[in-house]
Protein backbone atom coordinates (compact mmCIF):
# COMPACT_ATOMS: atom_id res chain seq x y z
CA UNK A 1 0.00 0.00 0.00
CA UNK A 2 0.98 3.49 -0.91
CA UNK A 3 2.38 5.51 2.39
CA UNK A 4 1.82 9.24 3.14
CA UNK A 5 5.20 10.00 1.19
CA UNK A 6 4.38 8.95 -1.96
CA UNK A 7 2.69 11.85 -3.49
CA UNK A 8 3.30 14.46 -6.45
CA UNK A 9 5.29 17.15 -5.31
CA UNK A 10 3.24 20.09 -4.93
CA UNK A 11 4.71 23.53 -3.25
CA UNK A 12 1.79 25.75 -2.54
CA UNK A 13 -0.93 24.83 -0.16
CA UNK A 14 -3.57 26.66 1.38
CA UNK A 15 -4.63 25.20 5.07
CA UNK A 16 -8.45 25.72 6.61
CA UNK A 17 -8.31 24.48 10.37
CA UNK A 18 -11.18 24.30 12.90
CA UNK A 19 -10.70 22.54 16.46
CA UNK A 20 -13.50 21.18 19.26
CA UNK A 21 -13.00 20.36 22.62
CA UNK A 22 -15.07 18.26 24.61
CA UNK A 23 -14.38 18.03 28.79
CA UNK A 24 -15.89 16.27 30.94
CA UNK A 25 -16.93 17.42 34.06
CA UNK A 26 -15.13 16.14 37.42
CA UNK A 27 -12.38 14.01 35.24
CA UNK A 28 -8.74 15.21 35.88
CA UNK A 29 -7.47 15.79 33.09
CA UNK A 30 -6.57 19.17 31.24
CA UNK A 31 -6.51 18.88 27.16
CA UNK A 32 -5.66 21.54 25.31
CA UNK A 33 -5.18 23.01 21.66
CA UNK A 34 -2.92 25.53 19.90
CA UNK A 35 -3.75 26.54 16.42
CA UNK A 36 -1.62 29.18 14.94
CA UNK A 37 0.33 30.31 11.79
CA UNK A 38 1.27 26.96 10.15
CA UNK A 39 1.43 25.35 13.23
CA UNK A 40 -1.15 23.11 15.47
CA UNK A 41 -1.03 21.08 19.02
CA UNK A 42 -2.80 19.06 20.93
CA UNK A 43 -1.67 18.14 24.92
CA UNK A 44 -3.18 16.05 27.69
CA UNK A 45 -2.32 17.38 31.28
CA UNK A 46 -2.27 14.64 33.67
CA UNK A 47 -4.42 16.38 36.07
CA UNK A 48 -6.63 19.86 35.11
CA UNK A 49 -5.67 21.54 38.69
CA UNK A 50 -2.22 22.31 37.44
CA UNK A 51 -3.34 23.05 34.03
CA UNK A 52 -0.23 20.78 32.64
CA UNK A 53 -1.78 20.97 29.01
CA UNK A 54 -2.10 24.21 28.64
CA UNK A 55 1.35 25.38 30.07
CA UNK A 56 2.91 22.82 27.91
CA UNK A 57 0.71 24.22 24.74
CA UNK A 58 1.94 28.13 26.05
CA UNK A 59 5.57 27.11 26.40
CA UNK A 60 5.45 25.26 22.79
CA UNK A 61 3.93 28.41 21.26
CA UNK A 62 6.89 30.61 23.09
CA UNK A 63 9.57 28.83 21.52
CA UNK A 64 8.69 28.04 18.10
CA UNK A 65 8.14 31.87 18.11
CA UNK A 66 6.88 33.45 14.69
CA UNK A 67 9.07 31.25 12.23
CA UNK A 68 7.96 27.41 13.55
CA UNK A 69 9.31 25.99 10.12
CA UNK A 70 13.00 26.95 10.86
CA UNK A 71 12.59 24.97 14.71
CA UNK A 72 13.98 21.53 15.33
CA UNK A 73 10.84 19.93 17.01
CA UNK A 74 12.67 17.42 18.45
CA UNK A 75 14.42 20.32 19.92
CA UNK A 76 11.42 22.04 21.07
CA UNK A 77 10.18 19.38 22.78
CA UNK A 78 12.96 18.23 24.65
CA UNK A 79 12.86 22.15 26.60
CA UNK A 80 9.22 22.33 26.72
CA UNK A 81 9.90 19.66 29.04
CA UNK A 82 12.60 21.08 30.66
CA UNK A 83 10.66 24.15 30.90
CA UNK A 84 7.44 21.96 32.93
CA UNK A 85 10.05 20.23 34.77
CA UNK A 86 11.65 23.05 36.42
CA UNK A 87 8.17 25.01 36.73
CA UNK A 88 8.04 26.09 40.65
CA UNK A 89 5.02 24.72 40.69
CA UNK A 90 5.94 21.28 39.31
CA UNK A 91 6.65 18.74 42.10
CA UNK A 92 7.45 16.14 39.31
CA UNK A 93 3.11 16.38 38.73
CA UNK A 94 3.63 19.16 35.93
CA UNK A 95 3.28 16.25 32.68
CA UNK A 96 1.18 16.52 29.53
CA UNK A 97 1.49 14.49 26.29
CA UNK A 98 1.96 16.48 23.13
CA UNK A 99 1.36 16.42 19.79
CA UNK A 100 2.33 19.01 17.15
CA UNK A 101 2.37 19.49 13.67
CA UNK A 102 3.90 22.33 11.82
CA UNK A 103 3.68 22.14 7.23
CA UNK A 104 5.69 25.04 4.94
CA UNK A 105 4.33 24.34 1.75
CA UNK A 106 3.65 20.79 1.16
CA UNK A 107 6.43 20.05 3.92
CA UNK A 108 4.86 18.63 7.16
CA UNK A 109 6.93 17.71 10.39
CA UNK A 110 5.33 16.03 13.37
CA UNK A 111 6.67 16.27 16.61
CA UNK A 112 4.96 14.11 19.77
CA UNK A 113 4.98 12.24 22.89
CA UNK A 114 2.82 10.28 24.50
CA UNK A 115 -0.61 8.95 23.13
CA UNK A 116 -2.25 11.81 21.54
CA UNK A 117 -2.24 10.76 18.12
CA UNK A 118 -1.84 12.35 14.36
CA UNK A 119 -3.73 10.95 11.23
CA UNK A 120 -3.23 11.88 7.25
CA UNK A 121 -6.44 10.69 5.75
CA UNK A 122 -5.56 10.62 2.05
CA UNK A 123 -8.29 9.42 -0.69
CA UNK A 124 -10.29 7.91 2.31
CA UNK A 125 -7.49 6.05 3.19
CA UNK A 126 -6.37 6.52 7.06
CA UNK A 127 -1.93 7.17 7.14
CA UNK A 128 -1.65 7.22 11.21
CA UNK A 129 1.54 9.32 11.63
CA UNK A 130 2.69 8.79 15.38
CA UNK A 131 2.43 5.87 17.57
CA UNK A 132 1.94 5.40 21.60
CA UNK A 133 4.58 6.15 23.96
CA UNK A 134 3.58 3.99 26.90
CA UNK A 135 4.43 0.99 28.80
CA UNK A 136 7.57 0.64 29.77
CA UNK A 137 8.73 4.13 29.65
CA UNK A 138 5.98 5.33 31.59
CA UNK A 139 5.85 4.80 35.29
CA UNK A 140 3.68 2.44 37.00
CA UNK A 141 1.42 4.59 38.57
CA UNK A 142 1.20 6.27 34.63
CA UNK A 143 1.77 4.38 31.94
CA UNK A 144 1.99 6.84 29.82
CA UNK A 145 5.04 9.02 28.76
CA UNK A 146 4.75 12.90 29.28
CA UNK A 147 6.37 16.13 28.83
CA UNK A 148 7.71 17.03 32.35
CA UNK A 149 8.01 13.93 34.03
CA UNK A 150 11.65 14.40 34.36
CA UNK A 151 14.96 16.39 33.49
CA UNK A 152 15.79 14.23 30.33
CA UNK A 153 12.37 13.21 27.56
CA UNK A 154 12.27 9.62 26.38
CA UNK A 155 13.20 10.24 22.81
CA UNK A 156 10.39 12.17 20.78
CA UNK A 157 9.16 10.58 17.66
CA UNK A 158 10.10 13.47 15.09
CA UNK A 159 8.00 12.31 11.64
CA UNK A 160 8.48 14.36 8.20
CA UNK A 161 6.28 14.01 5.17
CA UNK A 162 5.01 15.62 1.88
CA UNK A 163 1.53 16.62 1.54
CA UNK A 164 -1.21 16.86 -1.20
CA UNK A 165 -3.75 19.51 -1.90
CA UNK A 166 -6.90 16.93 -0.83
CA UNK A 167 -5.22 15.38 2.38
CA UNK A 168 -6.99 15.90 5.98
CA UNK A 169 -4.80 16.45 9.40
CA UNK A 170 -6.19 15.27 12.46
CA UNK A 171 -4.59 15.13 15.43
CA UNK A 172 -6.62 14.29 18.55
CA UNK A 173 -6.32 13.19 22.61
CA UNK A 174 -6.69 10.03 23.48
CA UNK A 175 -10.18 10.78 25.05
CA UNK A 176 -11.83 11.25 21.54
CA UNK A 177 -9.64 8.56 18.99
CA UNK A 178 -10.74 6.09 22.14
CA UNK A 179 -14.06 6.47 21.47
CA UNK A 180 -13.89 6.47 17.76
CA UNK A 181 -15.67 3.86 15.68
CA UNK A 182 -13.13 2.14 13.04
CA UNK A 183 -12.14 3.80 10.08
CA UNK A 184 -14.19 7.06 11.26
CA UNK A 185 -12.11 9.04 9.90
CA UNK A 186 -12.15 8.05 6.66
CA UNK A 187 -15.34 9.31 6.31
CA UNK A 188 -13.88 12.95 6.75
CA UNK A 189 -12.04 13.27 3.45
CA UNK A 190 -14.71 15.62 1.93
CA UNK A 191 -15.82 17.63 4.72
CA UNK A 192 -14.63 21.10 5.78
CA UNK A 193 -12.84 21.06 9.13
CA UNK A 194 -15.59 22.67 11.19
CA UNK A 195 -18.29 19.57 9.53
CA UNK A 196 -15.30 17.36 10.19
CA UNK A 197 -14.62 17.69 13.92
CA UNK A 198 -18.26 17.87 14.47
CA UNK A 199 -18.92 14.46 12.74
CA UNK A 200 -15.91 12.74 14.62
CA UNK A 201 -17.85 13.68 17.61
CA UNK A 202 -21.28 12.48 16.07
CA UNK A 203 -19.76 8.96 16.00
CA UNK A 204 -17.91 8.64 18.76
CA UNK A 205 -19.11 6.63 22.13
CA UNK A 206 -20.01 8.43 25.17
CA UNK A 207 -16.51 9.99 25.68
CA UNK A 208 -15.18 8.92 29.27
CA UNK A 209 -12.38 11.85 29.49
CA UNK A 210 -11.11 14.87 28.51
CA UNK A 211 -11.15 15.12 24.25
CA UNK A 212 -9.83 17.55 22.09
CA UNK A 213 -9.46 17.20 17.84
CA UNK A 214 -8.19 19.56 15.37
CA UNK A 215 -8.74 19.10 11.73
CA UNK A 216 -6.44 21.09 8.63
CA UNK A 217 -7.69 20.34 5.64
CA UNK A 218 -5.02 21.43 2.65
CA UNK A 219 -5.78 22.64 -0.85
CA UNK A 220 -3.48 23.59 -3.77
CA UNK A 221 -3.79 27.17 -4.33
CA UNK A 222 -5.95 28.12 -7.47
Amino acid sequence: MSGPDDVPFVTHLEARVASQAHPVSGFPGDDGILVADRVVAVADGLDDRRASGSKALAELARLLGPVPARQSLEGVLRAVNVALWLSPDCSGELRSTLTVAVWLGAHLTVGHIGDARAYLVRTGVIHRLTADHSGQEGSSLDPVVRIGGGPHLASPQVKRFRLRGDDRLVLCTDGLWRALPPNALASIGDLEPENACHSLFSVASECTDDASVVVVAFSEFA
